[in-house]
């Protein structure tokens, strides 16, 4: 229904205004309607809730931590870290997964850049390992990293695509026996087998799904 306004009058007790009864009146409709919209709300939600659930396990994506500047790799064959994203304690519960999206640009030289997602900080498990070889400028690498109903073993998969190239690589399952428990480094490592190549992080995108 529309807003009913009620007349106050022009000042107090003039008696021009709405009449007290029709005045609750006009307040009894619109809070009856009022309520009847909650109610409708509260359902939908409810509804809504219930379908989040159902998309396995929660069904809930969330970000966890970006970097969008890029970083350059430093000139030696070391294995460096170029991004560092912190998983809050106990995130992954006995069966959440990390999502790991990145991009590794304007690469030049003759030598390979392996790239390497490690769980735990630099000296953490490897979750997820691409090696870009000499010819290839870029790479956009996604790595899924999962607890496998623990808190302490992880399992990780990782898929890439290449610059120039149509379709994706696929590298070998890893896995991880961090404690997720506590708070821990996710690691977006670089290295290069010539120091003297070039290669820059483009960007890292680190998401949680329950």
């Amino acid at each position: 229904m529309a807003q009913i306004l009620i007349n106050t009058g022009t000042t107090a007790g003039d008696g021009t205004g709405t009449p007290h009864r029709t005045a609750f009146q006009s307040i009894n409709s619109m809070m009856t309607e009022t309520y009847a919209n909650v109610s409708a709300n509260t359902a939908n939600i409810a509804t809504n809730t219930s379908d989040i659930a159902a998309l396995g396990g929660g069904g809930v994506r969330a970000l966890v931590g970006k970097i969008i500047v890029p970083v350059t790799a430093p000139t030696d064959t070391s294995e460096n870290i170029l991004a560092t994203v912190v998983i809050p304690a106990g995130l992954m519960g006995t069966s959440g997964m990390l999502i790991v999206t990145f991009r590794v640009q304007e690469c030049t030289g003759t030598g390979t850049k392996a790239c390497r997602i490690r769980l735990g900080g630099a000296g953490g498990d490897i979750v997820g390992i691409q090696t870009i070889p000499s010819s290839v400028v870029g790479n956009m690498m996604t790595v899924h990293i999962w607890n496998l109903s623990s808190t302490s073993v992880q399992a990780g998969a990782a898929t890439s695509t290449t610059s120039g190239s149509i379709g994706a690589a696929s590298a070998a399952n890893t896995a991880g026996t961090q404690n997720t428990v506590g708070a821990l480094d996710l690691v977006m490592t670089l290295q290069k087998s010539t120091g003297a190549d070039v290669a820059k992080l483009g960007f890292i995108i680190v998401e949680f799904v329950a």
